[in-house]
């Protein structure tokens, strides 16, 4: 079985009306889906360049994904694992989250590329309903757990 390791960060926006984070779609056409398929991210992500740490790969996905430039959180860290088929072949992926912190303003300065689709800004109350992935919830579920204890 193929082994991938991704790092990336969930976005908080901390002047939202509610502690929110920015939840992103995957655009369909771009992962070759069928039409109107939504898949949902907690945050950006992708691949660990060679060279590169979690926490590096991480800033570089958000630049790349949303067009900000970044610092990470690394005293929150979460790591969510799953198994997924690329063409009939079961791949492990292991994808480090951190936290990263932005403004209502910043916000405004998003610029998609063509991964993504849209954005969503969703209150993290309610975040866990919008997922339908258990791993991405239990991410959800600790970053409660780690606000609600600061």
């Amino acid at each position: 079985m193929a082994i991938e390791r991704s790092a990336g960060a969930i976005i908080l926006i901390t002047d939202a009306r509610a502690p929110s984070i920015l939840i992103l779609e995957q655009n369909s056409e771009f992962y070759h889906r069928p039409p109107k398929t939504i898949v949902l991210d907690i945050g950006p992500k992708g691949h660990i360049e060679p060279g590169e740490d979690d926490v590096t790969a991480a800033r570089r996905e958000i630049r790349e994904e949303i067009g900000l430039d970044v610092r990470i959180d690394t005293s929150f860290k979460a790591v969510k694992k799953y198994v997924y088929s690329n063409n009939g072949k079961d791949v492990r992926k292991k994808v480090t989250y951190f936290i990263s912190r932005i403004r209502m303003r910043d916000v405004r300065r998003i610029k998609l590329n063509e991964e993504i689709s849209r954005y969503r800004i969703v209150p993290i109350a309610k975040a866990a309903r919008a997922l339908k992935y258990k791993s991405d919830r239990d991410v959800i579920k600790k970053l409660r757990e780690y606000l609600g204890s600061r």
